[in-house]
């Protein structure tokens, strides 16, 4: 008889493989390109509120929560963002629509879109929450600008970080963010500020700010993860409304992880960074101003984490 058609050789099995138990542990797939629709209806409420609430000064963001590229170099700005835009999709083989389409979906423009409006939501009634103009995006690497509706400061330009774990950039934009600091802190060649005289009409400004904060965002991977597959079982048809984020508990807690993460990031860079410019302070009126800055930015720093803990 043949070892074929002998049944000893064969090796036997024991118990039952519990099928259930592997598709439970499968992770669940994350739909970025309906998470991207899904997001972009919310970036367009969230310009639709900030504009209303200021639209004795025209609309202040585009459709997708950047602030507006408005003044005499505008133009010229937005045609070196196309030229830009045009390379990279060339360098990629892709029509420039193919480029934008596909950039919508990336990961880390989902999160950016994400930790907006979780900000916005969190932090609206004291806080103008917005993305940084295209233009400062490519150029000054500042991904998000928050302006202290209070005081008119810009308490901080945020840079987008996906991943604090082994996987992650974190060092490099920490050196990233050093050499900003070192250099008199990040630039916004179009950002928003209250005038001089904010304490009588609260006047919307737009103008080129120099020598602000500049921060760094942890967001991990496996955290984003978690509350984009939590919003999706929500269902993320139809338009978007903050009431999404209140609806799911695991969506709460995952954001609400996220929050108490930056604050103690936040806090740890504040108190480092501030040490480091302290030293180099010298004669240098840039880091002077950043310093005046830091000291801004303290204040705003506890309302942020008064409004986060409510």
């Amino acid at each position: 008889m043949s070892d074929f058609n002998n049944k000893e050789n064969f090796p036997k099995i024991v118990g039952k493989i519990d099928l259930s138990k592997i598709e439970k542990d499968k992770k669940e797939k994350i739909n970025f390109e309906k998470m991207s629709v899904f997001l972009k209806k919310g970036m367009n409420l969230l310009s639709k509120e900030v504009n209303k609430e200021y639209a004795e000064y025209g609309s202040v963001l585009e459709d997708d929560a950047t602030i507006k590229m408005e003044g005499e170099d505008s133009n010229y700005h937005k045609e070196l963002i196309a030229i830009k835009e045009r390379v990279w999709a060339r360098e990629e083989k892709k029509s420039l629509e193919e480029w934008k389409e596909k950039k919508e979906k990336d990961p880390a423009v989902i999160a950016e879109m994400m930790i907006t409006l979780l900000l916005h939501s969190k932090l609206k009634d004291r806080f103008l929450v917005s993305r940084s103009s295209a233009f400062d995006d490519y150029e000054h690497g500042v991904d998000y600008v928050l302006m202290d509706k209070k005081t008119g400061a810009v308490v901080c330009g945020l840079d987008q970080v996906l991943g604090m774990g082994q996987d992650s950039g974190s060092f490099k934009k920490k050196d990233k963010i050093e050499n900003i600091l070192n250099n008199g802190g990040a630039r916004l060649e179009y950002g928003l500020t209250l005038g001089d005289d904010f304490e009588e009409n609260n006047d919307l400004i737009r103008k080129r700010i120099n020598n602000i904060p500049a921060f760094f965002l942890g967001i991990s991977k496996d955290d984003l993860d978690k509350m984009l597959v939590s919003l999706q079982k929500e269902g993320v048809e139809g338009d978007f409304s903050e009431d999404v984020f209140s609806k799911n508990e695991d969506f709460k807690n995952f954001s609400q992880s996220i929050f108490k993460k930056m604050i103690i990031s936040l806090e740890e860079q504040y108190n480092e960074n501030k040490k480091i410019l302290k030293e180099k302070k010298g004669d240098d009126k840039r880091i002077v101003e950043l310093l005046n800055n830091f000291d801004k930015f303290e204040k705003s720093l506890d309302i942020i984490k008064s409004k986060i803990n409510e």
